[in-house]
This record gives structure tokens, sequence and C-alpha cells, in this order.
């Protein structure tokens, strides 16, 4: 258990700097497909295997060293933490902070520790997160492609939601990014992907919206029947996709807090959402818009690889963007898990993860086949490839398209999309 500075006096454990208490720390995730590695806390000033004087900086250490100290090292180990505070210059630092909200199940160990699980949770959990990016790594990835191996999750700190909205009032920054992820993604892997956008964006004020999305089956009754008949992947999916449905009104009603603080100082508000989360951002579009309350929320919004039935996708996309909320729709004919779901919803083709659905002034729709994806279904060009990154920073830059890395293509009817230009 990690344990923060204090005087030496004070009794082992004791944890007064800058209002962080033990059970603020999470050690460690319990999630599916997560590599468990040490966590050592929120905006780790250093760390020291012995106390030091309250009103002193303790011994600084590299960060590499702190990662070697926290596998390896006798416990406890004190840490020294700095307060919260916004980054107001271009994120290209090794330490990228991010905020952060869920509906998952925070579990208390006997430790003191929490896990989050893959279940869903009557109540949001707000927090910050910390990950380290080597400040070797280009951020666009070295030939254009990004290794997410060496980022690793370095603290996370639970903070009260009104804590969390009230930083975002405070800060300078003239735009908010959020980002919501898709179906089969740990708690781990979504903090280090928000990060990834965070330095490749440009944008230092960030919140993630995750949700239960990797259930083991969770939800889905029908007993050995369910069992024979279908898959484990395929009741994983149903059951991602129950806690997806089930995720849109508490996320929507946080939205709905940010964006009162966002208007504030008149922050624009940028969104993104992959795969599964861009069915869950469009029905949070739908109820607003139901209620009359779309206006203000949604400035920018990426739909990368979008999982999403193609009538709703263009009965939402469609109704949003004459409404004036710009769309860049990221999609590749080589997407093979987007089309799996499409079989699977028994829709004929085409289908919003693998081609152009709809044609929309406010809509820019771009081919990703020429993007790179590092997994079997082709289906992570849009936070792996550094042409795709960098297109979607562009668009959030307010770059038109036919000064970014496209290429126009008009169809024999007529019709025209974008082509992401790679040179490979």
């Amino acid at each position: 258990m990690l344990t923060s500075s204090g005087k030496k006096k004070e009794a082992l454990g004791a944890a007064r700097v800058a209002g962080v208490r033990s059970q603020d720390i999470i050690t460690h995730f319990n999630d599916m497909n997560t590599v468990h590695v040490p966590i050592v806390g929120l905006f780790v000033v250093s760390i020291s295997s012995s106390t030091w004087d309250y009103d002193d900086t303790a011994p600084p250490v590299p960060f590499a060293d702190v990662l070697e100290a926290l596998k390896a090292g006798p416990f406890p180990i004190f840490v020294q933490m700095s307060d919260l505070q916004e980054l107001t210059v271009p994120v290209r630092m090794q330490l990228v902070q991010t905020m952060n909200v869920t509906n998952r199940q925070v579990r208390h160990r006997e430790t003191g520790e929490f896990e989050f699980s893959s279940l869903l949770d009557a109540d949001l959990t707000c927090g910050v997160s910390t990950v380290a990016i080597p400040m070797g790594l280009p951020e666009f990835g070295r030939d254009m492609v990004l290794d997410m191996s060496t980022i690793v999750v370095c603290g996370f700190r639970r903070l009260p939601t009104n804590e969390m909205l009230e930083a975002i009032a405070r800060s300078t920054s003239s735009s908010m990014f959020i980002y919501t992820h898709g179906f089969g993604t740990s708690m781990y892997f979504a903090l280090v992907t928000s990060a990834i956008y965070c330095r490749c964006f440009q944008q230092p004020l960030v919140l993630l919206m995750t949700w239960p999305s990797n259930p083991k089956a969770e939800g889905v009754a029908g007993g050995w029947a369910i069992s024979k008949f279908m898959s484990t992947l395929e009741r994983n999916y149903v059951a991602a996709e129950q806690h997806m449905h089930a995720s849109c009104l508490p996320l929507l009603t946080l939205a709905t807090l940010v964006r009162d603080k966002c208007a504030l100082t008149k922050k624009r508000m940028h969104w993104k959402a992959h795969s599964m989360g861009c069915y869950l951002l469009l029905q949070m579009m739908e109820k607003l818009h139901l209620k009359g309350d779309l206006a203000g929320m949604f400035s920018k919004v990426i739909l990368d690889a979008p999982d999403v039935p193609t009538w709703y996708f263009r009965q939402v996309v469609n109704t949003c963007a004459s409404l004036g909320v710009d769309f860049l729709h990221l999609y590749s004919p080589n997407d093979k898990a987007t089309d799996a779901s499409r079989v699977r919803r028994n829709i004929e083709p085409p289908c919003p993860g693998n081609d152009v659905v709809l044609v929309h002034d406010r809509i820019q729709t771009v081919n990703c086949c020429k993007a790179v994806s590092t997994n079997s279904f082709n289906h992570d060009y849009g936070r792996r490839d550094g042409f795709t990154l960098m297109d979607q920073r562009d668009f959030l830059a307010d770059i038109p398209p036919k000064e970014r890395l496209l290429d126009l293509i008009v169809e024999k009817n007529g019709a025209s999309r974008w082509s992401l230009r790679t040179g490979r």
C-alpha cells in the first residue's frame, strides 16, 4: 500500500500532502485484458523509501527509477504529491493528466485499495489520472505508427464531482475535449488512450467518460441454452451493449453539468467516440435534441470506426448536422469488427464503420483504408495510425479538409468523399 509523506513524528501511513488521503490512491485495476502494474499516486513530485521533513522536498528520483522502485523496492514507499494544476501549455511533457468519470463498480479491498470492476455501478466516480509517455516517443509515433506498449498509467486520484466541475470552470482553455471508448476496453487502456488524445490533439482540458464495456457475460440470462448457441465473445458483446444503453443517462447528466461550467467561459465542447462508444454518444445527442437542449453541448464530434446501426446513424447524425454540429466520420472498408456487427444485426451494407452512409455539408467523411491498424480486426486505426491522428487534430483546429492530408474522391454517381493520404 502506498503512503504519502508527512512529518517524521507522524505515524506510518499518514497522508497529509495536498489533502490526499490514503484511500484516494488506487494501486491497480482489476479489469479484463489489463496488465497489472503498480500505481504511484497522482502528481508525483518525488518518491522515497524513508520519511523526510514536511517542509522539505524529498530527494528527487528519475521517473524510470520510480517505476523500478515500485517493482522491486521495499514497502512502504513514501510519495510526495503536488496540488491539482491545469496544464496551460501544449501537452508535450512526460506526464499527461486527464479528468475521468465512470459508472464502473468500485470495490474496496481490506487493504484500503480500490478495484474498478467490469460491472455497472449506480453512482458515478470522478477522478484525475496521470499517464507517463516517454519523452522520446513522437506524438504520432515512429514511422507514423503509435506504439502504446511503453505508455503507462502512473496515478489516479478520486475527486468529488463538484471539485472536478470547478476545475473545469476555472480552466483558461478555450475548449473541452471529451472521449468515450468502445467495446472490450479496460479502465487502464481507456486512461492511456485519453492521454494519447490529450497529447496528439494538443487539448489541455480532457475528460474521459469510461463505462464497463468489457463484462464477462454479466447480465446475459438464459443459462446453458445461451451458452450453447452464443460464443463467449458474442455473450460479452451483448452484455456490453446492455451496459452501453444503461450508461447513457448517468453520463448524459454529468455531461450537462460540464456544459454549464464550460458555458461560464464560453468553452467549445469537442467530442470523440470510438466503435460502440459512437452508439452511446449518438444516444446522448438524440436525448438532448428531444429535450430541445442540444445547443452548446456539441461543437465538433469525431465518430471513429462507428459500431452503430446504419438507420440510427443516419437519423441522429443528419438531425444534429442540420442543427449546426460539425462531424468527422472515420471509416475503413477493411474494418472487420464493424462489418461483423453489421452481420450480427442483419443489416445490409453499407454500414457507417465501413463506408459512406450519409452526405451532408457539415459531415467530413474520410476513408482510412490506407491507415495502419495493429490488431487483426483493422479496428484501431483511429488511435494507432499517425496520419489519422494528425487529421483528427487538424479537424479540431478548424483546418478545412482541402488543407489537410486528404484527397477528394468523386464517385460515378456524383457523390464525393475524402480519402486519407499516407504515402504508403
